[in-house]
């Protein structure tokens, strides 16, 4: 009996064991066919738009990330450009010219993209607009592509030279873009740059109807000037010749123009003040220093359009000659004279970016000033 209960005992303990291992054996092969066929699963992915949201017709670039649009007004186009391009301020007044570059952006050899609007002549095309300049007739290179098309030259220079691309925008208005030779932008990312470029239409900055009225009560004078969106600061200083102001913008650009309010007390005209105080050897009107145009007041001013003859000093002596500036009017209620001067390139930061530009901002403030 007790051998016959130890024998049912043992063989009852292997059922038990044999069940465990089997149990133990199941869902060891489940967890790994689990395993397996998480495994074989693709991972869900987000995709990020790479295209240059230029319009709808725009080639895909093949630079990562969103690119940026970049608007200038007083030239009269916008363009898109990678995240990579860093916009430079460029400060010579003879080549007013948008210049992008890669960091760290110190010098010239970071520039990789520089844009220029150049005007085209009634009836010339984009090819006949390249032989026409000093470009070498042998790389020239046209591409037909319909309204995208443009046109290609090598050109030495610095470095390794530059390709230069022209492309129209609007009927007369074409941008010329150039790329060192020695520059990483693709093809492809060059090409969506050119068919990015849009023409703009005129600044709402240059609109005097929308700017903003100035009165300086010290000095009885009202002027507008375009509302640039943020706060300014009127410095005015007095001396026997008259009252002085400084207008500076208070941003990180610091622009700034001046305005002079002239003692005219013998009711000089416009053209004897100028030549007592400003022109008493008669050489800036008759070197082409300045010259009379008519404001958009329909009142003449004198303009300078050039440098000062070599030689010429400016200043007040207490007599004269007195201070160049940009350009000099005439205020028939008072008979005062009006000159307002300041650096075109201090509003380049607010889409004024040629001289030509700055310099007609400053006489459409002109116009306006009254007492």
């Amino acid at each position: 009996m007790n051998r016959k209960g130890s024998t049912l005992f043992i063989v009852i303990g292997i059922i038990v064991l044999i069940i465990v291992i089997g149990a133990i054996g199941y869902f060891m092969w489940k967890k790994t066919v689990e395993t397996n066929q998480a495994s074989t699963t693709p991972a869900q992915t987000v995709s990020t738009s790479t295209t240059p949201s230029v319009s709808s017709s725009s080639v895909t670039a093949s630079s990562s990330g969103v690119w940026n649009f970049y608007a200038f007004q007083s030239a009269g186009f916008e363009v898109a450009v990678p995240p990579t391009f860093i916009l430079g301020k460029f400060d010579d007044p003879s080549d007013p010219e948008v210049i992008f570059s890669k960091a760290p952006a110190e010098s010239d050899g970071d520039i990789v993209l520089s844009l220029e609007s150049a005007e085209l002549p009634q009836g010339e095309s984009l090819l006949d607009f390249v032989k026409n300049s000093d470009a070498e007739s042998s790389s020239i290179v046209s591409v037909p592509n319909g309204d995208a098309s443009y046109v290609k030259w090598f050109s030495e220079g610095q470095g390794e030279g530059s390709w230069n691309y022209i492309i129209a925008i609007s009927g007369d208005q074409a941008i010329i873009a150039s790329t060192p030779s020695s520059s990483s932008i693709s093809d492809e990312d060059l090409l969506s740059i050119l068919y990015s470029l849009r023409p703009l239409p005129p600044s709402s900055l240059a609109d005097i109807s929308s700017w903003q009225t100035v009165n300086v009560s010290s000095t009885g004078l009202t002027f507008s000037m375009p509302n640039f969106g943020v706060p300014y600061n009127i410095d005015v200083t007095t001396s026997t010749h008259g009252s002085f102001l400084t207008i500076q913008l208070e941003d990180a650009s610091s622009a700034e123009f001046y305005i002079s309010i002239y003692n005219n007390p013998t009711n000089l005209s416009l053209h004897d003040w100028f030549e007592k105080n400003i022109d008493d050897e008669a050489v800036l009107l008759s070197h082409g220093g300045y010259a009379e145009q008519m404001l958009s007041n329909n009142v003449s001013a004198y303009v300078a359009i050039s440098s000062a003859p070599l030689g010429y000093v400016s200043g007040f002596d207490g007599y004269g000659p007195g201070i160049l500036q940009q350009a000099f009017t005439q205020l028939s209620s008072t008979g005062k004279i009006i000159g307002i001067d300041g650096s075109p390139n201090d509003f380049y930061d607010y889409g004024f970016l040629t001289q030509d530009a700055g310099t007609q901002l400053q006489l459409s403030i002109l116009s306006t000033v009254h007492f």
